[in-house]
């Protein structure tokens, strides 16, 4: 199977989302629980390394924050009427 080129998943789905409501999208912050766990694992991995389980629940949040960020650059864009991909 080749490498699919051009619009990523993370990218289709970030557009989605965006499209439904810029304005929520660009206001979105994770809760103050999820930014202290996130914050947490951060520690963890810069000082003794994260186990098994917090290496995949980082991994998710990493992946999350991937989509986040580029709905709401897709969310800015609509908002100033600039086409997504240029």
């Amino acid at each position: 199977m080749e490498v699919q080129t051009g619009i990523s998943i993370y990218q289709e789905f970030a557009e989605f989302l965006a499209s439904l409501s810029p304005e929520k999208v660009m206001a979105y912050h994770p809760s103050q629980n999820q930014q202290e766990r996130f914050d947490f694992l951060v520690e963890i991995k810069r000082n003794k390394g994260l186990n098994k389980v917090q290496k995949v629940e980082f991994e998710h949040i990493m992946t999350m924050e991937r989509i986040i960020r580029l709905a709401k650059v897709h969310a800015y864009k609509l908002q100033i009427n600039e086409p997504v991909y240029s």
